[in-house]
């Protein structure tokens, strides 16, 4: 029994700094310093599909957009008469904005390689988004278009 005592006695103090400190509170992503990313998958767009676009991010909280790359899932070959052109847009919060904040055209010289990230927006100062607002990755058809295959876009961002 004394024993017992002795065990509670010391777990005691413990157990009052975890119920009354402040610094143990739950904390949500916002309050963790440095950069986060969230993913997003997108199909493969085939040459005959028109314009298309999908919403790649949903800022969680006020924050920063410090980068967006793509990862293809295969090579792709641009091309002058016949291409598509990869388009980042800030939708704003209402979803029905029509900045364009970062391309790559599919043109001649412009290619993807399997894997290999190809960075679409790093600027040197950070889109500031509020809560909600969502960022669009566009399928741009031009002439007959292109085939791309589905891509993985990650998106870098950080509490401000």
């Amino acid at each position: 029994m004394r024993d017992r005592k002795i065990r509670i006695l010391t777990l005691l103090p413990l157990l009052l700094l975890a119920v009354w400190s402040p610094q143990l509170q739950a904390v949500g992503l916002e309050d963790i310093p440095g950069y986060h990313t969230a993913n997003a998958y997108l199909p493969s767009h085939a040459a005959a599909t028109a314009t298309e676009g999908y919403p790649i991010f949903t800022a969680p909280f006020r924050c920063e957009i410090t980068s967006i790359l793509i990862v293809p899932a295969a090579a792709v070959t641009g091309a002058d008469s016949n291409s598509t052109y990869l388009n980042l847009i800030n939708r704003g919060t209402a979803g029905s904005g029509t900045t364009e904040i970062g391309s790559y055209d599919l043109t001649t010289g412009n290619n993807l390689a399997t894997s290999d990230e190809k960075v679409l927006y790093a600027p040197a100062t950070p889109l500031a988004v509020s809560d909600g607002n969502v960022l669009a990755f566009i399928f741009e058809k031009h002439g007959s278009g292109l085939l791309v295959p589905a891509l993985l876009v990650q998106v870098t961002f950080r509490s401000r």
